[in-house]
């Protein structure tokens, strides 16, 4: 039967088995580190972070933490990037699947970054006391009601946070389909991502969630490549 995109997929995606190890793991994350390099995803990100540090000038010292950080590969970015700002910082990357950790520290050696095993809930964004959270194509895996229960915890911790995601269209899906198939990416990362885009977000549904959730403050941007960066503020 045919997706017709007027509404979210819940299908579970094949990296949602915890368990996923050896080379279908590592070729998986290899390939998203590639869509992040070269299709906007880091440099995405570190705009909105230092627009993020940018607003508390005064604050010095920032603790900025990666759910579902995968590979880490975002992390490492990150690292490099802020090494030359004026303000410190300590990234902790978190993920549910240890093999994934596993492969981010031995990648992230020398490198101002934790890893840490864990499930998203709101008890550990409450344990984590981070600055900023960052969700970096990670919130599409999750149905609404537990989005807005993420995220209404960290309205009520009083922290910032910055979602990359992608759009749910026709568009994204068909192209996403084709370039995957021209550079051969693995089955997992093909299947995965071509039903992330169908489990992922239009503007409308930012505008839900985020009044669900109590934040007031925020911004939604539509990036390339089929991508939003939203930053809220508490």
């Amino acid at each position: 039967m045919l997706f017709h995109f007027s509404h979210r997929s819940l299908k579970p995606e094949i990296l949602d088995d915890f368990e996923l190890q050896g080379n279908n793991l590592a070729e998986n994350l290899k390939e998203l580190e590639w869509v992040n390099r070269y299709l906007g995803g880091y440099s995405q990100l570190g705009q909105a972070l230092q627009e993020v540090v940018e607003t508390q000038s005064n604050q010095k010292h920032w603790h900025v933490a990666d759910i579902g950080c995968g590979g880490g590969d975002t992390l490492r970015y990150l690292a490099k990037k802020t090494a030359a700002w004026p303000q410190k910082f300590r990234l902790t990357g978190v993920d549910a699947n240890a093999h994934a950790i596993a492969y981010a520290k031995s990648l992230s050696e020398g490198l101002n970054i934790g890893y840490q095993k864990a499930m998203l809930s709101p008890e550990l964004l409450k344990a984590m006391q981070a600055d900023v959270v960052l969700f970096n194509l990670f919130l599409h895996h999750f149905k609404d009601e537990e989005i807005i229960e993420f995220l209404s915890t960290c309205q009520k911790q009083g922290v910032k946070v910055i979602i990359t995601d992608l759009e749910r269209s026709k568009l994204a899906y068909f192209l996403f389909n084709m370039l995957t198939r021209i550079i051969k990416f693995s089955h997992i990362s093909r299947h995965d991502g071509l039903l992330s885009i169908q489990k992922s977000f239009t503007q409308k549904d930012w505008a839900y969630l985020f009044h669900k959730s109590n934040y007031s403050r925020y911004t939604v941007k539509w990036r390339w490549a089929f991508r939003w960066v939203c930053c809220l503020n508490h």
